[in-house]
């Protein structure tokens, strides 16, 4: 199958529950925590922040495997390909919201060497 797919990788994203079901959500939740080894609150912020990617730059293979899994837990998940974002060297990139480059203005501070200096400022 990697020879088929032409190297492409993808990315597992898990979508939380399938159904919006208390019963199927505890479900899950149980499922993630025995089988995963996650803890409560590892579980609790996973289905908060949905949507979480879970798995990344796999084969499809490996993706569906994972997407197989899920969805046997009761969760929904998307498998979808990666989309890689080149950034150019020279590129300049903004500074907190500024745009254009950023010049480092060197400050030169004289420490006291001896108590005595230290003391007299």
């Amino acid at each position: 199958m990697g020879q088929a797919e032409g190297g492409k990788k993808y990315r597992v994203v898990f979508l939380g529950a399938a159904k919006r079901d208390f019963k199927e959500v505890d479900r899950l939740v149980a499922n993630l925590q025995k089988i995963f080894g996650l803890s409560p609150h590892a579980v609790a912020y996973l289905m908060r922040m949905v949507p979480v990617t879970i798995k990344k730059d796999t084969s499809l293979e490996t993706a569906m495997r994972y997407k197989e899994v899920f969805e046997a837990l009761g969760g929904r998940v998307s498998v979808e390909p990666m989309v890689r974002e080149e950034v150019l060297e020279t590129q300049e990139r903004p500074f907190y919201g500024f745009s254009g480059g950023v010049k480092k203005i060197p400050i030169k501070v004289k420490y006291p060497n001896s108590f005595e200096e230290r003391t007299s400022l």
